[in-house]
């Protein structure tokens, strides 16, 4: 009997083994198609801008940055992090601002009612008042404010110094009073306004005629020794003002009169430039004389560092220190490869760190005696001018997967292998463990993304859209995102302005990219950003030929391209051979006015070839990816809304839409598929005023599927047209439309748009053009002339996401859209247009299916050392 054993005594082993495979494999999968993505997958960039303004303020480490469009509040001692930020409307624009009392922040702005001061709480960045001045708005740039005395403050616009209070209690400012005119430069001293005034030839303090004709002057000088600097006939000349403001006789500093002079500011020092560009010179105000000569012409205002040493930036991206008195200069060296030249440079008054803003618009704190850059605000993340989104390329075992061709039950079996792969890996449960989700995926389901973008300083970036989320409304850090940023190597004149996918992530074969510059054209590896190599396409050929930019597709080895004229609001259309340079004009279409918007078709893959009605009836799509949407304004108050075939160059469809105001607000086109959509704002001639969306769809005439595949420029035939608008419940600016995409087109697509403060979307299922026509259809909603306004709608939730263009891109579940604003922020989220159907509701029972297999385990491996049992026991007997 030795060699009896129980039958199938492996099968229980196996058994239990699948099963518990099937449990880990489950684990992590089920947590990354965890339903609701909204305020877990989102991450928001909040930007500054451009600095015009830097400045630290009084007795704290923390900075003042100021751009064209923000004002905000950053911690030094913290690598640069917000500690708020307030954004202007659209319509405004920074001037100049102060912080007074170490608690207010005053900020002058340009609005189209004049100039508006904003006061802030200096701690916490909330508005605390704000008045309209009554005042012209500015035509220079001549713009200061200052504090004076208590809660009020003294502005220099455009040579007139005025004075307002803030009343406290009523949260307003007063009437601003004139307290001088034709002023120069103006400083408060103590409870006293110096103001320094000009007179036809003569230069005046606070009315006081300075001995001696003179012209530009300047305040300049330190807290012990102020003066007037001007240009006198014979010369360069300054003169001292005492405490009593009484002015001292002129003394001569620099011979001739071909130079320039700024102020040192915090200093006792005069910045004297020869406008040939060959002596720069720093002259003290306390001895009339030359005290250091600069190495070279500073790119930047000179400014002097808490040691006392002047701060000079050159033109290779260094800082050099001069002590006045010793012409011997120490040389940071270039500080960063990014940073061809400084623009601001702004000494910290307690220690040797300095702010300094590049030309590539990051801001950077440097320690002046290391040489060290403590960090960087990437700035130029806030104005990027284009920006695509590249697919990684998938490991080797998930190639197959994505391959169209390969087997339903092979596909679900590499996919399974792979998230089984990945639940053997300790770090996956290590990453769990920490609560990092997004590390913990058996598989992203194509949600990472790689979104590479160019500034208009012509630096490219590269962010990993997988990175450290966070729910603050001051932003995620650049830095968990950041996976490189250079500068090409162009020549000097030649910068990057555009980059376009060459050839997109197929398996595990990575993208190129396309960087087109002002003189040249390069491809890059977004996974090897180092290898870097010229380029031509067709595209870029035609363009060589034709001079500008153009927009191409190719049909039957022929590339068509056509090139839009807005201003003359003409189109033109071309024909290129592959295998020649040589390019034949195909049609001229002039349209109805200039053009305010166009939209090209989205590439993209089409689910469904028609649409079912309700009594069964089908409604086949007119779908021609030839076919553009050009929006043109025959008059100020008219749109025209016109699709035109790019190959043959007819007017496919067109529609006319009055009550429009296309003079101050945008106009935003898309085109997908069979339809197109059209935001602009109703000027409200018939109803209330707001921002309206028009929808046009085509269909196409024959009932024939076979003939709906995919319509003929050559065909005669014209579509059905059928169209509707609807108002939009927002009353923000719309600044940029797009519409959503998925992997294969099915699930139903959104409209989604940017506003002056958030990123929004509205279903298609609501901008159908069907509404106005079809009533009783049960495939068909309702019409209402309103569209739904919902909270979940607003993609940025809480966040304020200033953003003025759109991307979108598809992940690898059939739900799933991804969207990338860009603007003076960056915000990257996932959108499910039609709902989760191909993912775990976030109520589902995981805990009960664990349990579940858990049990079915154990009752199979009990059952069966029973049955064993009992068999052995049978065969004793």
């Amino acid at each position: 009997m030795a060699g009896l054993r129980a039958p199938g005594r492996g099968l229980p082993r196996l058994i239990a083994a699948a099963f518990l495979l099937a449990l880990l494999a489950s684990a992590t999968p089920a947590r990354a198609v965890d339903a609701d993505s909204i305020g877990k997958h989102d991450w928001h960039l909040a930007m500054i801008g451009s600095a015009k303004d830097v400045y630290w303020t009084p007795d704290t480490d923390r900075v003042v940055i100021a751009s064209d469009q923000a004002v905000a509040l950053v911690d030094a001692a913290n690598k640069g992090k917000l500690f708020w930020r307030h954004v202007l409307p659209p319509t405004q624009k920074y001037l100049a601002s102060a912080v007074c009392d170490e608690s207010r922040l005053f900020a002058l702005v340009d609005s189209p009612l004049g100039p508006l001061v904003h006061v802030l709480n200096a701690n916490t960045g909330l508005v605390t008042a704000q008045s309209v001045l009554q005042l012209a708005s500015p035509t220079t740039s001549t713009v200061t404010i200052q504090c004076a005395r208590t809660n009020e403050v003294a502005l220099h616009i455009d040579g007139t110094v005025y004075t307002t209070t803030l009343d406290v209690d009523a949260g307003t400012l007063t009437t601003p009073t004139t307290a001088a005119t034709s002023a120069a430069a103006a400083a408060w001293t103590g409870s006293q306004l110096l103001a320094v005034t000009t007179r036809g030839t003569e230069v005046l303090v606070n009315g006081h005629a300075v001995t001696g004709p003179g012209m530009h002057p300047i305040l300049a000088g330190c807290s012990k020794n102020r003066a007037v600097v001007y240009q006198a006939p014979n010369g360069v000349r300054f003169a001292r003002i005492a405490k009593d403001l009484s002015v001292a006789a002129p003394q001569l500093v620099i011979e001739g009169d071909n130079v320039e002079y700024h102020a040192v500011p915090g200093s006792c020092f005069v910045h004297v430039a020869h406008r040939g560009g060959r002596h720069h010179q720093i002259v003290s105000l306390e001895t009339g004389t030359v005290v250091a000569q600069l190495p070279a012409p500073p790119t930047a205002p000179v400014r002097r560092d808490a040691k006392k040493r002047l701060v000079v930036a050159d033109r290779n991206g260094a800082l050099a220190l001069v002590t006045p008195g010793n012409d011997q200069a120490v040389t940071t060296g270039p500080l960063d490869p990014l940073m061809r030249s400084a623009r601001l440079v702004v000494p910290s008054p307690n220690d040797a760190r300095v702010l300094v803003v590049g030309d590539d618009d990051n801001v950077r704190l440097v320690d002046l005696d290391t040489h060290a850059v403590l960090w960087t605000r990437h700035e130029a993340l806030a104005h990027l001018v284009s920006a695509v989104i590249v697919d990684f390329p998938a490991a080797a075992s998930w190639e197959a997967n994505e391959e169209e061709a390969a087997g339903v039950a092979k596909r679900w079996i590499d996919r399974y292998i792979a998230h089984a792969t990945m639940v053997a890996d300790p770090r996956t449960w290590a990453a769990l463990l920490h609560g990092d989700e997004d590390a913990a995926e058996a598989a992203d389901f194509g949600t990472r993304k790689l979104i590479v973008g160019v500034s208009r300083r012509g630096l490219v970036y590269a962010l990993d859209t997988r990175g450290h989320r966070t729910d603050s409304r001051a932003g995620d850090d650049v830095e968990d995102h950041l996976v490189w940023v250079k500068r090409p190597g162009m020549d000097a004149d030649d910068m990057v302005t555009r980059v376009e996918v060459g050839s997109p992530t197929v398996g595990s074969h990575p993208a190129h990219l396309v960087l087109h510059g002002t003189k040249s054209t390069m491809t890059m590896s977004p996974f090897d950003p180092e290898v870097v190599a010229t380029g031509v396409s067709i595209t870029s050929a035609v363009d060589e030929v034709l001079g500008e930019q153009l927009r191409a597709h190719g049909t039957q080895g022929a590339t068509h391209v056509y090139r839009v004229d807005a201003a003359a609001g003409i189109v033109r259309g071309y024909m290129a051979v592959a295998d020649d340079d040589v390019v034949v004009p195909t049609f001229n279409v002039t349209l109805d006015g200039k053009v305010v918007a166009f939209a090209a078709p989205r590439v993209g893959k089409v689910a469904s070839l028609g649409r079912v009605m309700g009594d069964r009836s089908v409604r086949y799509k007119y779908l021609a990816p030839h076919v553009v949407t050009a929006v043109t304004t025959p008059t100020p108050e008219t749109l025209a809304i016109q699709l035109v075939d790019t190959v043959t160059g007819r007017i496919v469809a067109h529609r006319t839409v009055d009550g429009v105001d296309s003079t101050n607000f945008p106009v935003h086109a898309v085109r997908a598929e069979h339809w197109t959509a059209v935001v602009y704002w109703n000027d409200g001639p018939t109803g209330v005023a707001g921002w309206t969306v028009a929808v046009l769809e085509l269909f196409s005439p024959d009932a024939d599927a076979a003939t709906a595949v995919l319509a003929s420029a050559m065909s005669p035939v014209r579509p059905t047209v059928a169209a509707a608008t609807f108002a939009l419940p927002t009353r923000d600016t719309i600044t940029a439309l797009a519409v959503t995409a998925t992997r294969n087109g099915v699930a139903v697509p959104d409209l989604v748009f940017t506003t002056s403060r958030s990123v929004a979307t509205v279903s298609r299922r609501f901008v159908d053009a069907l509404r106005a026509t079809v009533v009783g259809d049960e495939t068909v909603v309702p019409y209402g002339p309103v569209l739904p306004a919902e909270d979940r709608a607003v993609l940025s939730h809480a966040r304020h996401v200033a953003a003025d263009q759109i991307v979108t891109a598809h992940a690898d579940l059939e739900s799933t859209a991804l969207v990338l604003a860009y603007g003076l922020d960056v915000f990257w989220t996932r959108v499910r247009p039609s709902g989760g159907f191909d993912q775990l509701s976030e109520g589902f029972a995981k805990g009960t299916l664990a349990a579940t297999c858990v049990g079915l385990v154990a009752a199979t491996v009990v059952s069966r050392a029973m049955l064993n049992s009992k068999t052995l026991r049978e065969q004793w007997l």
